[in-house]
């Protein structure tokens, strides 16, 4: 997970963001039949799914004076035509179904996380929108405290923080080079947040997403360093700490 996953989410997205600014239709095609053989490895690239949706809708709002609406929906629909065909050669040769093999690994660990975990009896059949909300919610809450004291404190908290400026930058309509995609990856960790697929063991589960975190936490701390390199000094401290405390306190007995 470590090792892979991380390095290769960020390789597949700037290949996302190549593929929309260039506004190819065969690449478009070509990237929803490589984002698809991907899950087939790991469930982990799902969200280069919403990336590429959310990209491309960011993108377009941003040049929305130079290019067509018409272009951009053929564009997303090449997009979709080379993930069905990629879906449709696995269930033919190899009968990969892959809405199958996802659903029931969804409900296996829905069960496990929100209820056998916690003491509670799964329930035998679909769930009211009024219990999974508040269970989104709460799931939101634990994730990010799990998230926050894998990644460190000092970095997530940076993160929060360029996160909301980089908010207030596009309502304002002061925006940056880099916000686009940036905003893209924020809103596509939100929507993750909000699906509520998961509570706890995000430390692993979401190890993809370190690298975003970590640039956007440096965007923040730059201007900072920029001042005074010693306020560097002092986030990597806090790093190290945390890293001994964790280690210290934490049950590793399995």
């Amino acid at each position: 997970d470590q090792a892979i996953y991380p390095g290769l989410f960020l390789v597949c997205a700037w290949l996302v963001i190549e593929v929309v600014r260039r506004q190819s239709l065969w690449l478009a095609f070509l990237l929803g039949l490589g984002l698809y053989l991907l899950t087939f490895f790991a469930f982990t690239f799902l969200p280069l799914f919403t990336f590429a949706g959310l990209f491309l809708l960011v993108d377009y709002w941003l040049h929305r004076r130079e290019r067509r609406l018409l272009w951009q929906i053929w564009f997303g629909l090449a997009f979709l035509a080379g993930t069905l065909s990629a879906y449709l050669t696995l269930l033919g040769l190899f009968n990969y179904d892959f809405f199958t093999r996802f659903s029931m690994t969804v409900a296996i660990n829905h069960a496990f996380d929100f209820y056998t975990r916690v003491g509670l009896q799964p329930p035998s059949g679909p769930e009211s929108l009024s219990t999974r909300v508040p269970q989104a919610l709460q799931a939101a809450w634990i994730n990010n405290l799990d998230f926050a004291s894998t990644v460190g404190f000092a970095i997530y908290i940076l993160f929060v923080a360029q996160a909301i400026r980089l908010l207030v930058r596009f309502v304002r309509g002061d925006r940056q080079p880099a916000d686009g995609v940036l905003l893209s990856l924020l809103l596509n960790l939100i929507v993750l947040n909000a699906a509520g697929t998961a509570q706890g063991e995000v430390g692993r589960l979401w190890m993809f997403w370190v690298p975003v975190v970590v640039l956007l936490a440096a965007k923040e701390l730059k201007p900072w360093v920029a001042r005074d390199r010693r306020v560097l000094l002092g986030v990597l401290a806090v790093q190290v700490i945390m890293v001994f405390l964790t280690h210290y306190f934490q049950d590793l007995k399995m």
